[in-house]
């Protein structure tokens, strides 16, 4: 029984590799105001959904293509790429916040997933964009002493839905390389068809 679920299995994943399912935006939605120019944009893929054993090592690949595709779609802007992963001792955004200062954020994070057979099958990724500004003040006692304070205003929202390609019985890392670059892309295109941001501006 266990060799025939898992032949099953193994065909059913080559029939989604045939169909080669793209991903698709569902809705987007953006703030009535004049885009600034991006001098540093921080992404943030929220991975605590593909942390569950079924993902295997694609759930990583996923994630790490998507948030590589983004920044690679965002060309010609200054763009960092973190993951969160829910066995970080540390939460790598608060530490790219204060080592990069951004002046936008794009967080990523699933919505839902579908499962046959607790095995992923699609997810709805959300993206959220985020204008930061910073305010320094000291510390009290401490004069030479200052803290940040990163303030958000959200200015732009999408949602897009993908085959996740990332299970351990059905497909593979390459496969969730290539299913996770295709969802990056698809909220590359978004932001920059919103005009989300404005390129930062080259010194004449």
């Amino acid at each position: 029984m266990k060799i025939s679920f898992r032949i099953l299995a193994l065909v059913f994943a080559a029939m989604l590799e045939s169909c080669a399912v793209s991903p698709r935006l569902l809705e987007q939605t953006s703030s009535a105001r004049s885009s600034i120019p991006a001098t540093n944009v921080l992404i943030v893929v929220d991975g605590k959904a593909f942390g569950n054993p079924p993902f295997g090592p694609g759930g990583h690949a996923y994630m790490d293509a998507m948030g590589f595709a983004l920044q690679e779609g965002l060309t010609g802007l200054p763009v960092h790429v973190v993951t969160i992963d829910p066995m970080q001792l540390e939460n790598p955004e608060m530490k790219a916040l204060n080592e990069i200062h951004p002046n936008y954020v794009l967080r990523l994070r699933t919505l839902s997933v579908i499962s046959r057979n607790a095995v992923p099958i699609t997810a709805v990724w959300q993206l959220d964009a985020s204008e930061v500004s910073t305010t320094a003040s000291r510390l009290p006692g401490q004069p030479q002493l200052t803290r940040t304070q990163f303030n958000f205003r959200a200015v732009y929202r999408a949602r897009a839905q993908g085959p996740t390609c990332s299970g351990s019985l059905l497909g593979s890392e390459d496969s969730a390389r290539r299913c996770g670059g295709a969802m990056g892309k698809v909220f590359a295109d978004a932001l920059l068809d919103a005009q989300v941001f404005t390129p930062r501006q080259t010194p004449q």
